[in-house]
């Protein structure tokens, strides 16, 4: 499982499928709770909301005959689709298949943007973080800024993907922001570049202190850090080091729990719990802590997020590392 919500995504995506290739009936037949539940006689309950799929079919019908513009029946489910998920909670979202793979190419490390990344707060487009280097991070955008408009246009109605394809496109070309930050207004122009991010890299402090900088969780995260490690390690004799997660928003789940088994021998990681017992999961870290138990210091902040706080969690919880900063995104 590459994010938090792949298999949600995955389900609806199918849903979104189904929708798609059995496009529902011009007029939905009289009988339709008999035909509801000829769907799963055997396996038929009380939790199955016929009389809500009977509504749902009754007013996509409603809209499709009577809407004042012709409306296909893709556009229709994708967004009944996406006013369910928005009505959960700022985390829960649905992507399409173009949303997915532009959000693939982001968290693989390239693309044409300013460099954000956002999160849904309270209904405002909140900024988790800005990566370093970026037109957005020389600008001054921090997290916590709120995106009010891009190219005049507002976003707080829009989906992530949506306000993502405003802010990408062709490298050179301008994006006008709004930006709120506490109750100051600041507008910015800036032009678009290839974001293209190394998500580890290393330095020493000073002679015996190693400096191990994660700015996302990325496919290649782990064997990247351990090259890192065992190059510092040949050339110096550490006595500790520092991991810097600050400002990381992110990634992959899985990146980020083999970079905490990293650098512990034995323990829980994580543990994942759904409503569904067979869904729950526990990872637990394998003997190979790549500093043999030097001490730690994790720096986090605002920007923090997500991988970054299972990180920073899971070396705490282990006694494995002390962590230095501020209250994290989460």
């Amino acid at each position: 499982m590459k994010f938090r919500y792949l298999p949600l995504i995955a389900a609806i995506f199918s849903a979104l499928i189904y929708a798609q290739t059995a496009t529902p009936p011009a007029n939905p037949p009289a009988n339709l709770d008999l035909t509801l539940t000829s769907l799963d006689k055997e396996n038929a309950s009380d939790d199955i909301p016929f009389e809500a799929l009977k509504t749902f079919v009754d007013v996509f019908d409603t809209v499709k005959s009577n809407y004042i513009e012709t409306v296909s029946n893709e556009v229709l489910m994708e967004n009944a689709i996406r006013g369910m998920l928005a009505r959960l909670d700022p985390h829960s979202a649905y992507m399409n298949e173009k949303e997915y793979q532009e959000f693939e190419q982001q968290s693989d490390g390239q693309y044409a943007g300013i460099g954000v990344v956002l999160d849904i707060k309270a209904g405002s487009m909140r900024v988790v973080s800005a990566i370093e280097g970026s037109p957005a991070a020389r600008a001054g955008i921090q997290s916590g800024d709120i995106i009010a408009q891009v190219n005049g246009q507002n976003v707080s109605d829009l989906t992530l993907g949506e306000t993502a394809r405003l802010l990408e496109g062709e490298a050179g070309t301008e994006v006008k922001l709004v930006v709120q930050r506490g109750d100051g207004i600041t507008e910015y122009n800036l032009l678009r570049e290839i974001i293209a991010t190394s998500s580890v890299s290393s330095r020493m402090l000073g002679d015996e202190y190693a400096y191990l900088r994660i700015s996302q969780f990325q496919d290649d995260t782990t064997d990247a850090l351990e090259k890192e490690v065992a190059a510092l390690r040949v050339k110096h004799t550490l006595r500790g080091a520092v991991i810097d997660l600050r400002n990381n928003p992110g990634g992959y789940l899985d990146s980020a729990v083999a970079t905490a088994d990293l650098f512990l021998n034995s323990g829980p990681i994580l543990y994942v719990r759904g409503r569904d017992p067979d869904q729950e999961e526990q990872y637990i870290a394998s003997d190979g802590d790549i500093l043999s138990g030097l001490p730690i210091v994790v720096l986090v902040d605002e920007g923090s997020a997500s991988g970054a706080e299972i990180v920073a969690g899971a070396l705490q919880d282990q006694r494995r590392a002390v962590i230095v900063g501020q209250p994290t995104f989460g």
